[in-house]
């Protein structure tokens, strides 16, 4: 396997969404994705983290997350005759970590913040 391709296991790449998109592969060199819909697209895929979403029309997209993605089995992202979808435990988001720690915290804390009942 080539410099900078992850096998299985690990995190193989790391995204940061909040504040600007910025994408590392696992050893925290950048990752370039140049278009912003494939940008978009990774973020999208990134919060949906191992949920399958519909592929039409994601063509140029995906072709362009394959090439500048680490290589892995199975490879990032996984596309299916009908969908789409990223491994969650190859990539790491911010904002999904965010999201999966404010799951955490009890809901009479998050309620007191939040001003609800």
């Amino acid at each position: 396997m080539a410099e900078g391709q992850s096998g299985r296991g690990g995190v193989a790449v790391r995204l940061a969404l909040l504040g600007g998109f910025a994408a590392r592969d696992g050893a925290g060199r950048d990752t370039a994705i140049g278009s912003r819909k494939a940008q978009a697209l990774l973020a999208y895929l990134a919060l949906s983290l191992g949920r399958p979403q519909p592929r039409a029309s994601l063509r140029q997209a995906l072709s362009e997350l394959r090439r500048v993605l680490p290589e892995r089995d199975p490879p990032l992202p996984r596309a299916q005759r009908d969908s789409v979808r990223l491994d969650p435990d190859a990539v790491e988001a911010d904002a999904a970590t965010l999201e999966r720690r404010l799951g955490t915290v009890p809901a009479a804390i998050r309620n007191e913040r939040s001003g609800s009942p």
